[in-house]
């Protein structure tokens, strides 16, 4: 697969790329490159991190990675959905990403940091400024979003950024060994 650099990619989004970039003190939130696909399958690659999500793939390889990143590239054409990698600024690392899909005033988020990464604030971190710049950016209002049952850190980063629990439901995950208890969350804008 050819390399693409910044210029060629960001010139593919519809407007000032600037608009998806998002900062914080410790992280920047931005648009994946295929150039992170190696990153991202070394960090998403580990199976305490993939049972977590609802649909990864296990094992993530190098060419999941790579989809991922040009799914994410055709949802900004379609205005669909932003995937955003997490990126620390004291050394550029990419530690994970965030998505967010949105249908007008109403989006859901979800997200996955890499395992050697996790108890030191960064998901907090990350999910604060994505909402911090969600109502002012793009006019977003409501953004829910669900945790696997027995995912306490989830469920606590999420309460950590304002986010109220709404109820569980079973879902049929096959991936994830079949019936699975979600817990649904929601943030609405002050």
């Amino acid at each position: 697969m050819p390399i693409i650099v910044a210029s060629q990619y960001f010139s593919a989004f519809p407007s000032d790329p600037e608009a998806f970039v998002i900062r914080s003190p410790r992280l920047v939130l931005r648009p994946l490159l295929l150039q992170d696909a190696p990153r991202i399958c070394a960090v998403v690659n580990d199976w305490e991190v993939i049972k977590q999500t609802v649909s990864q793939p296990f094992p993530f390889t190098l060419r999941d990675a790579e989809d991922m990143i040009l799914d994410a590239w055709q949802s900004v054409d379609d205005d669909e959905e932003l995937v955003l990698g997490i990126q620390r600024t004291s050394d550029t690392a990419l530690i994970g990403a965030m998505a967010i899909n949105h249908d007008g005033m109403l989006a859901e988020v979800g997200y996955w940091i890499g395992r050697q990464y996790w108890s030191q604030g960064y998901a907090t971190e990350a999910l604060a400024a994505l909402l911090r710049q969600i109502r002012a950016r793009w006019g977003i209002a409501i953004v829910d979003a669900v945790a696997f049952r027995e995912n306490y850190a989830s469920a606590a980063v999420l309460r950590k950024c304002g986010f109220t629990h709404r109820g569980s439901q079973k879902s049929n995950l096959p991936d994830r060994g079949g019936e699975r208890m979600l817990s649904h969350f929601r943030w609405e804008a002050g």
